[in-house]
């Protein structure tokens, strides 16, 4: 499994990161692969403010979770701030329709106590969510938003989120679908 093809930080507490590029960043070749541009493993009150996202891929071909951010840990992390940061023509899988199912084109975020806030998401792409995936994020704020052109859907609410989401504001342009929240 890749991890963090530009960068990666694990098992981290009160970590910013700010006013940085990462581009063209491929966290795997094959298989799977994990934040193309950025990982955040077990982490616990971030913020990510004023970076560049652009060109990264989680996995050139096969199962990829967030091609230019991705936050996952088991237990969830936590406190997680994603503000005023560009997430341009990332890819979850460069090779799209495979066997494998990629998600997160720009975003995966898997975390408790999110404000994703003031970003620009544009020509991400992914077979689930080419914007911004929120399988297990919970008791979250995503607001004031611009999302156009991802692929599939701009933001995708999974059913594993049990408790609310605040999704306000945003603006969602040339989508499959806009917000998507599936049932469990």
């Amino acid at each position: 499994i890749g991890r963090g093809g530009g960068a990666s930080l694990w098992g981290t507490n009160e970590v910013w990161v700010t006013d940085n590029a990462f581009t063209g960043n491929t966290a795997s070749i094959s298989r799977s692969g994990a934040g193309g541009g950025l990982l955040l493993l077990n982490t616990s009150d971030c913020r990510l403010r004023e970076n560049d996202f652009e060109g990264n891929s989680a996995v050139v071909s096969g199962e990829g979770h967030g091609g230019g951010l991705c936050i996952w840990s088991e237990p969830r992390n936590s406190d997680t701030v994603i503000d005023a940061n560009f997430f341009l023509s990332n890819h979850a899988a460069a090779e799209l329709g495979g066997p494998d199912q990629s998600d997160g084109g720009a975003c995966y975020v898997d975390t408790y106590g999110l404000d994703f806030t003031n970003n620009v998401v544009a020509g991400n792409s992914a077979d689930l969510s080419g914007g911004v995936y929120l399988p297990f994020a919970q008791d979250g704020v995503v607001t004031n938003n611009t999302l156009v052109g991802n692929s599939d859907a701009a933001i995708l609410i999974d059913q594993y989120n049990v408790t609310p989401m605040i999704v306000t504001n945003n603006i969602i342009v040339s989508h499959t679908v806009g917000i998507s929240v599936a049932q469990g």
